[in-house]
């Protein structure tokens, strides 16, 4: 199946819900491919607020933002560099449509779209079957704390601190998991770590993406 290409508006804040739903589903298919969802939305606070949300979620890793007046945008233009068209029945959306036609594009509701044509990458797949099989088995979430580090030295002191303290509150373990070889062995040194598992950076995103939320993963 060939990568596709899709263009996705909603409108904030009555599609709030439903753009989190249609993210989410791309993610659970698109996630590590080739194939991009460009979400186009107008500036506002509103507009402000689901980009912070979603960033806090790493959500805009496989997705295009574009937040720009749509009607300073030449829809023609967009439309035809994409393969389909995901929509929310808004008026806004009326010159959308009608290049979609034009274009013999796809166009889709976004209450019913699941993203079902495409192929989730089976690097995906390994990656949830070792989470599932190895960490959630090695370290059960409710004895172990899971900790996610992929920053630079000077947030590894903080990090010390912050686990020192962290320690004051909680009889859990803590699980650190990096990208990192050098800061792995410098977060093993520490004390207040009991232990700290390497994965790779492809690994590192699904977590944070997928896992954090679910599992109660800190970042």
């Amino acid at each position: 199946m060939p990568d596709k290409k899709y263009l996705f508006l909603p409108e904030l804040p009555k599609d709030s819900a439903l753009a989190e739903k249609v993210i989410e589903k791309f993610f659970q298919k698109g996630f590590m491919t080739n194939s991009g969802l460009c979400i186009l939305i107008e500036p506002s606070e509103d507009a402000n607020n689901f980009i912070n949300y979603n960033l806090r979620k790493n959500f805009f890793q496989s997705c295009n933002l574009i937040c720009l007046p749509k009607n300073s945008i030449n829809a023609e233009q967009i439309v035809s560099q994409v393969n389909s068209l995901i929509v929310t029945n808004s008026q806004s959306e009326l010159p959308y449509i009608d290049a979609a036609k034009k274009f013999y594009r796809e166009i889709f509701h976004a209450d019913d779209f699941l993203f079902t044509e495409l192929q989730p990458n089976p690097q995906v797949q390994n990656v949830q079957q070792s989470f599932e099989n190895y960490f959630l088995r090695r370290y059960p979430p409710q004895d172990w704390e899971y900790f996610l580090f992929h920053e630079g030295m000077g947030e590894s002191i903080a990090v010390f601190y912050w686990m020192a303290e962290h320690k004051k509150f909680s009889n859990k373990k803590i699980l650190m998991i990096c990208t990192n070889k050098m800061r792995g062995d410098l977060m093993a040194i520490s004390p207040y770590i009991d232990a700290v598992e390497l994965i790779d950076n492809h690994s590192f995103d699904w977590i944070s993406i997928f896992a954090a939320e679910k599992y109660n993963i800190k970042r």
